[in-house]
């Protein structure tokens, strides 16, 4: 039997073109939290990476205009996400908004991926007007499409905290081709909106060694993507040879919690290969875990190892940058284990539990945080897990395994 210490890390590479089946160890889990991740030894990396193109950067940058109405503006010293200040901002009329201008200059749309920025709204009064901000872009007198920002803020927009948001060119653009107007719009028509904003950027499609850059599709206004009957994030980079590959990320599975639900990647053959989950798995990446007594569970009228969560599971991009992000989820997997008193008592752990005796059984929480990593270069995406056990005092739980999960190396 394993035991993992608190705080431990497994690794393992994945490997063989195929499905990797679920592999079992035997683990007694003690109180602590015990993380367990799998990950690739080695794979060529890109080198180098090309920059975003700024708009404001401590200061609006050269080459660009302030053409904001209705609205003033201050170099912030104090509060900054980075560097050494960050555009205080006051729309001061309904309808107006602040306007960064490149004119008569124009980018190209087609060269760009993505908008970026680092918001912070400041007073909680302020976040409902900032959340309904809408950014949008020009070209001339053409406009594209509107899109509110609280949607795309990682973490979700809060007092006193900055927040990235990166929205992706595809849903900004419309009908334009270009651009040479950059606007942040008062979306309430109430005017008074303040906020502090930085590192306002245009992300290039192409970056390290010619790939394009990561970007994350989460529908229309953060609806979700619905891929095999889900409502999904969509994650797109490019990896080690600078092929297209994509991981849909479950938003709504509330049997196995946060999983994937669609790979998709291209072989040699320049052909693309859609990988769905099979009938039995229904998806990629949840977990399960396997009391070494079921009858502690079943007394209660439970399962031993029930798929996932039992329950939906809390998805968060916890970060999206042009060339990694993180997709987080978190859930609740309820464990039955001996009472203190039990323990104390020298109960034997392979009693058979029934109604006579399980009151010297009880359930347990186990908060569990599952961590996506995909990255520009990379093949694979990086899967770790944390159990926390530290509800239940220590030998109140025994596994006979943990099951990790069925993954795919494409």
């Amino acid at each position: 039997m394993t035991f993992l210490s608190p705080k431990s890390s497994i690794f393992s590479r994945l490997v063989a073109p195929k499905l990797i089946r679920s592999k079992f160890f035997p683990v007694a889990i003690t109180k602590c939290a015990c993380g367990i991740a799998l990950s690739i030894a080695s794979f060529p990396q890109t080198t180098s990476a090309a920059t975003l193109t700024y708009a404001y950067v401590d200061n609006i940058v050269t080459g660009w205009q302030n053409w904001s109405w209705g609205t003033t503006y201050t170099n912030d010293t104090v509060v900054k996400k980075s560097g050494t200040a960050s555009a205080k901002v006051t729309i001061t009329d309904a309808w107006a908004g602040f306007s960064l201008s490149q004119s008569p200059t124009t980018t190209n749309l087609n060269t760009v991926s993505a908008i970026s920025f680092d918001i912070n709204p400041g007073a909680a009064t302020n976040v409902t007007k900032v959340a309904n901000l809408r950014v949008s872009l020009q070209n001339g007198s053409a406009q594209g499409s509107s899109i509110p920002i609280a949607s795309y803020a990682s973490p979700a927009l809060t007092a006193n905290t900055w927040s990235t948001v990166t929205i992706p060119i595809s849903l900004l653009a419309g009908t334009l081709t270009a651009l040479n107007r950059l606007n942040f719009q008062d979306g309430l028509g109430q005017g008074n909106v303040v906020f502090n904003v930085d590192n306002v950027g245009l992300v290039p499609l192409e970056v390290a060694n010619g790939c394009s850059s990561l970007v994350v599709d989460s529908g229309t206004a953060n609806g979700g993507v619905s891929i095999n009957g889900f409502l999904n994030d969509q994650y797109k980079w490019y990896d080690s040879n600078c092929r297209l590959r994509t991981a849909a990320l479950a938003r709504n599975d509330t049997s196995k919690g946060g999983n994937a639900k669609q790979f998709t990647y291209m072989p040699t053959s320049g052909t693309t290969r859609i990988v769905n989950p099979g009938a039995s798995a229904g998806g990629f990446g949840y977990i399960v875990a396997h009391l070494s007594n079921p009858s502690f569970a079943s007394a209660y009228g439970a399962g031993d190892s029930p798929l996932g969560s039992g329950n939906s599971a809390t998805t968060n991009k916890l970060f999206v940058g042009s060339n990694h992000a993180i997709h987080e989820y978190t859930l609740n997997y309820v464990r039955y284990g001996l009472t203190q008193a039990a323990i104390n008592s020298g109960f034997a752990p392979w009693t058979p539990i029934n109604s006579t005796n399980k009151s010297n059984v009880t359930a347990y929480n186990m908060p569990v945080r599952i961590h996506w990593l995909f990255a520009t270069g990379r093949n694979y995406p990086i899967w770790s897990v944390t159990f926390d056990l530290s509800a239940a005092p220590n030998r109140a739980v025994s596994y006979t395994h943990l099951t990790l999960p069925t993954i795919l190396r494409v």
